[in-house]
């Protein structure tokens, strides 16, 4: 049975066939005793790494040092153990064209990571992805949207192919942040 990996700024979304699962992607740090407070998260059943935010803008986050570790190990958290060889297809966002940022190193990080955990991966572009499951009705034939927190993506597909597919480099964050 094949996975499926949606890596977005604020949120990671494991999905099966049959169920999913959703991991907040953020950290945080805890000042105080780190062993009393280790303590207290495990009597609780809080799973916990140090948290902070390893995506910014859509792609991994440059100025945070622990991003590698805290993603690998949501994603670990949130696909588990395959059986067998499995594939895991992640959504990646697409190449922004308001801003010169390159999306490979992102995308190679991710995947690096999945077939880290014993996962054949497989990448799509996010609204690609989108399109695939929203545009059933009409042929795979319309435009798709996705507007995260980090980016907005786009793609225009025909019969299933896609035409065109960017994004912009301002999401969600980017309102907060200028709107508040």
């Amino acid at each position: 049975m094949a996975k499926g990996l949606d890596c977005g700024t604020s949120y990671y979304i494991a999905a099966t066939e049959d169920s999913i699962k959703k991991q907040r992607n953020a950290f945080l740090t805890v000042d105080g005793d780190i062993a009393t407070v280790k303590r207290m998260l495990k009597r609780q059943k809080i799973p916990y790494v140090e948290l902070k935010r390893p995506m910014k803008s859509g792609l991994l986050n440059p100025q945070e040092k622990d991003a590698l570790p805290v993603l690998s190990t949501i994603i670990n958290e949130l696909l588990g153990k395959p059986k067998g060889k499995e594939t895991c297809v992640y959504c990646v966002p697409s190449k922004p064209i308001d801003v010169d940022r390159e999306v490979s190193y992102h995308e190679d990080v991710l995947g690096t990571i999945i077939e880290g955990a014993g996962y054949k991966a497989k990448k799509i572009e996010e609204a690609v992805a989108i399109g695939y499951e929203g545009l059933v009705d009409n042929n795979l034939t319309g435009i798709a949207i996705s507007m995260g927190a980090g980016m907005c993506n786009i793609a225009v597909m025909y019969a299933g192919m896609t035409a065109l597919s960017f994004s912009v480099s301002r999401g969600g964050d980017w309102v907060d942040q200028n709107t508040s």
